[in-house]
């Protein structure tokens, strides 16, 4: 497939305007939007000068190429499942669904069709992500140990341009208060250390914000290579940060995103190289990481194109639910629990 193609955004809110960004600093320049907000139609409107459809029946209609998902997580696999029954391809950001179960409905409904279900994974494309993929391809620190991770922010902070209060991050009792950052992060991780056997885990909401989920979630997870993963995320650090530590045989890689560097030491030379990253790529108040998004949807146009693979799938998405469902019945029985497929 060359040539342009055509998009239907639904969920017009800070993600879904991030995504038309991205496709019209790409070049695309057909792209159809619908949100049940008017306000937020018009803005976009106003903005990118998009067109507006009445519904997601009318923006099928269009026959788009595919569909970008950047609703509130409940209602991610809703639309999915309309995407997958219009036949057209669809793009969902993370989490692609509430359950493993609802994960497994998606395949069984996506598998007898050609087009392609991609579901978000972003960090993949973290500068400061693929430096360290980079690294421990060339077996720099040799065999990986264990890693030690942690992603936060102060949610009140997040989007200042509105009351938490009155967004999904308020309401949503599975994927809210920040919630949806662990199976965005878990991607990379898995990718990365193998598929998680075992996990240990603590969930609480320790400032009382006015949320229906948890504001944090400690994680410590063994996947199937016997790599030992500790994972924190928060909404309550008034900080934002995203650190990393990967504890190695012959050394260990930090990666501080908020400084956007990534350092690294090599036992046999007892030394440190640091290595600098774009800003681009920053996470945190005050920084863009635009360029992670673009490069992400870059590469999904390539895999409808059939020009590459895609780089995530439903049977990945899958696992990644299996882990969080593991981790909350841990938390509320407080035992290890062994995570299924």
């Amino acid at each position: 497939m060359g040539g342009q193609m055509r998009f239907l955004v639904i969920g017009l809110g800070s993600m879904g305007k991030r995504r038309i960004r991205n496709l019209v600093k790409l070049g695309e320049t057909d792209i159809l939007g619908f949100d049940v907000r008017r306000d937020r139609c018009e803005e976009t409107k106003a903005k990118y000068g998009i067109r507006l459809v009445e519904s997601v029946e009318e923006g099928l209609a269009e026959g788009p190429d595919l569909v970008v998902i950047s609703v509130p997580p409940s209602q991610h696999l809703g639309y999915a499942l309309k995407a997958i029954e219009a036949g057209v391809s669809f793009f969902s950001e993370s989490p692609v669904a509430h359950t493993s179960e609802a994960v497994e409905h998606l395949i069984r409904a996506s598998q007898h069709g050609s087009k392609l279900a991609a579901p978000s994974c972003n960090m993949l494309f973290h500068a400061g992500v693929k430096r360290i993929n980079r690294m421990l391809s060339e077996g720099q620190i040799g065999k990986v140990l264990c890693v030690e991770y942690e992603v936060g922010h102060y949610l009140p902070d997040w989007h200042p341009y509105e009351d938490y209060r009155t967004t999904y991050m308020s309401s949503e009792p599975a994927f809210g208060g920040g919630a949806d950052v662990v199976p965005m992060e878990l991607v990379w991780l898995t990718k990365f250390f193998g598929n998680v056997k075992s996990v240990t885990a603590l969930m609480r909401n320790l400032r009382g914000l006015e949320i229906k989920a948890y504001d944090t979630c400690q994680m410590v997870m063994e996947t199937q290579q016997g790599i030992v993963v500790e994972f924190h995320a928060d909404g309550v650090c008034r900080e934002p940060c995203r650190r990393c530590r990967l504890i190695g045989e012959e050394g260990t890689i930090i990666w501080d995103g908020i400084e956007n560097w990534v350092k690294l030491y090599r036992a046999a030379e007892n030394s440190w190289t640091v290595y600098y990253e774009p800003r681009g790529f920053a996470y945190g108040q005050g920084y863009s990481h635009e360029a992670m998004y673009e490069e992400e949807v870059a590469h999904l146009i390539r895999a409808i194109r059939g020009q590459e693979e895609y780089c995530h799938c439903l049977t990945g998405e899958h696992h990644i639910l299996r882990i969080w469902e593991a981790a909350l019945q841990s938390s509320m029985q407080g035992v290890v629990v062994e995570v299924e497929g």
